[in-house]
């Protein structure tokens, strides 16, 4: 073994301290932490079994649960059908409800069943999974592959909901099935939530689960979602914040004789309301909760290739630090304005127009305050310009954003797993999608915990949806890894 000081003379230089030595030893130390015997027996169990983890994915794959679509009711209760199969093999307590109807124009659809289930551990620790199995209905024409099976490409599997749902559902199965196959105690309480409607806003979810707040929902400790994916393809990630969208649409209807064109009129507003993706409205940041050095930090600490990133920037932007670059895409408010659209209908109307604007929001913005604050100053700016077209603004829908502390118990056993099986520190990082279900387990109160199982640019719930090979087991090693460090930072707190 050569050491730093083997080669030096007394014209040597030395560059570096018992800090940096110090600095250095802490951080390969904290990517190391010991593997369980009772978890390396569920992980040898995981490889062993991969063909038969393949197979049980094409069977989730291959019903075709696309809702709301009418020829796919019975695919639903084929779905529900094969979840209770596999929960009564787990040995799990379930029950499945019907939650009411939906209106759709002028006809009711009965909304398609929730699941509850519970798996008994070797505690009264309570971790409660939420899934959902629905799918978006594929353009064929898009995909590589036949959506509704699991095929193999190279070192992925494409499939749709693979990433997003089924999959997701799968390795949590898989787990349990683990645990029992290797006759390892279940260290904590698993309860599931399996919802067939997710793409759909999850409607009628959350009057649900308010139903269940005190009967099914009333012990458990800690939530996960397995939703978002990495920013990259080496470094695994943890999500503890995404953030909020507000739909509005502006509609410009031409007045005779005004002599103004509505795409003018169009055209005045939108530019007095945004340069670029920048929010130019007065008093549009002030309630965004204020940046902390603490938080900078953590976007400073984030594994990603930023010089490849600064490649796909415009110039202005090519100069900016990592923190800043991060910071505008997950922690500054946003907007996004359509394309003009005009009318399809039948009477071919050409006096109106319209033009979506997506609002991205952050932490302390509410959404119905911001679309009130974005219309009053559309409406008064038509007066103060004295605009001759009529305008118009439409609130449409939003999703709140939403923020975890990622320093909590719940996070910190992700963190510790996810150590475990890659070997490497995660990325804490933030979504700049609107992930709708979590403004529903908000009302749970649990600490929620955003657990990424994919890489970036894996699709998730879009055309040729896939997920690594690698990253399906290790996913099912990672949860598993999560629940022995749940039981063991519960016990340590108590």
């Amino acid at each position: 073994m050569v050491f730093p000081h083997a080669y030096r003379t007394e014209h040597s230089e030395t560059h570096t301290s018992n800090a940096e030595y110090g600095d250095y030893y802490a951080r390969v130390i904290s990517k190391k932490i010991k593997i369980q015997p009772a978890l390396h027996k569920i992980l040898q169990h995981v490889d062993s079994n991969r063909k038969q983890i393949l197979s049980d994915l094409q069977e989730f794959i291959k019903i075709r649960t696309i809702w709301p679509n009418a020829e796919c009711v019975k695919e639903m209760v084929r779905m529900k059908d094969h979840i209770e199969k596999w929960m009564r093999k787990l040995g799990a307590k379930y029950e499945s409800f019907d939650i009411g109807c939906h209106k759709v124009g002028n006809q009711k659809i009965k909304l398609p069943p929730v699941t509850l289930a519970t798996v008994r551990g070797s505690s009264d620790i309570t971790v409660c999974v939420y899934c959902n199995v629905d799918v978006r209905d594929p353009c064929i024409s898009k995909w590589k592959t036949n959506p509704w099976e699991a095929v193999e490409v190279g070192k992925e599997v494409y499939g749709n909901g693979v990433v997003l749902g089924k999959g997701p559902l799968l390795c949590w199965i898989e787990v349990i099935n683990a645990f029992i196959q290797a006759k390892v105690p279940l260290p904590v309480t698993v309860k599931f939530i399996i919802e067939t409607n997710y793409f759909n806003r999850s409607i009628g979810l959350k009057d649900f689960l308010m139903t269940q707040k005190q009967i099914f929902l009333h012990d458990i400790d800690y939530v996960v979602v397995n939703d978002s994916e990495w920013l990259n393809d080496k470094y695994p990630c943890i999500t503890y914040g995404v953030i909020g969208i507000v739909h509005v649409d502006l509609y410009v209807t031409t007045v005779a004789n005004s002599g103004e064109d509505p795409e003018v009129t169009m055209e005045e507003i939108v530019s007095r309301i945004c340069n670029g993706d920048v929010v130019t409205i007065p008093l549009y940041d002030k309630y965004v909760t204020q940046i902390t050095p603490d938080e900078e930090n953590l976007y400073e600490s984030i594994n990603i290739n930023f010089e490849e990133m600064k490649k796909q920037l415009p110039p202005e932007r090519q100069n900016w630090s990592k923190s800043k670059l991060l910071m505008h895409y997950w922690r500054k408010p946003t907007i996004f304005v359509d394309k003009v659209e005009r009318c399809t209908c039948d009477k071919r109307d050409t006096t109106k127009i319209k033009r979506h604007i997506i609002l991205k929001i952050v932490p302390k913005q509410i959404p119905k305050l911001i679309a009130e604050l974005l219309k009053n100053y559309i409406l008064n700016l038509a007066q103060t310009l004295k605009l001759k077209n009529t305008v118009e603004v439409e609130y449409t829908t939003d999703t709140k954003p939403f923020v975890e502390d990622c320093h909590s118990l719940n996070y910190e056993a992700a963190r510790r797993a996810t150590i475990q099986i890659y070997k490497e520190d995660p990325n804490m990082i933030r979504d700049d999608k609107d992930l709708k279900n979590l403004n529903i387990l908000e009302m749970l109160e649990r600490n929620i915990l955003i657990l990424p199982l994919s890489v970036k640019g894996s699709s998730g719930g879009e055309d040729n949806e896939h997920i690594q090979l690698k990253n399906l087991y290790e996913s099912i090693k990672l949860i598993a890894a999560y629940l022995f460090q749940v039981r063991l930072l519960s016990d340590g707190s108590k």
